[in-house]
């Protein structure tokens, strides 16, 4: 699902070179043009055309929507960071280090109780709204996600057809 997708690149964003993630920050801070740390599908549209991209509207509008974990209509700078990622270029130790993250069991599995305590929990007002039913999406028939399903999650999520 893209929901755990975006999880996992926001783990990934997170392992990311200080350097690059600086590149970014500055790329990040020149499209936020009204300072609020967020970019609006208007800034970010901007911004992609500066860069020479020729994005519509409602390209734009879906991307945000693709990359807006939080589910406020704009792109906060962590999944901006995580919207970078190539996984053709994820070396294997960072991959194994943000499936680590999820994996709180010595079993190297992901359990649906393991990812509540790492993106919170519905009961207590999570921003993961779904968490039972993102596991269901991704989880083997034993309900675990296991490491070569999370690397497929994250470089392959439901929103890119051509994988």
């Amino acid at each position: 699902s893209g929901r755990f997708a975006r999880a996992d690149r926001r783990i990934l964003a997170h392992t990311m070179a200080d350097s690059r993630r600086g590149e970014l920050r500055d790329i990040f801070e020149h499209f936020d043009q009204d300072g609020d740390g967020m970019l609006s599908p208007a800034e970010l549209a901007t911004g992609l055309r500066e860069l020479g991209a020729k994005v519509s509207e409602s390209e734009v509008e879906t991307l945000v929507t693709s990359l807006d974990m939080a589910g406020h209509g704009a792109v906060g700078f962590s999944d901006f960071v995580a919207a970078t990622i190539n996984c053709e270029e994820l070396p294997y130790p960072t991959a194994w280090t943000a499936f680590k993250r999820f994996d709180l069991s010595p079993r190297d599995e992901i359990t649906e109780a393991s990812v509540r305590r790492l993106l919170g929990d519905v009961e207590t007002g999570s921003r993961v709204q779904n968490i039972h039913g993102i596991m269901v999406e991704e989880a083997s028939s034993s309900g675990v996600v296991v490491f070569e399903d999370f690397v497929s999650a994250l470089c392959c999520p439901e929103e890119i057809k051509a994988c």
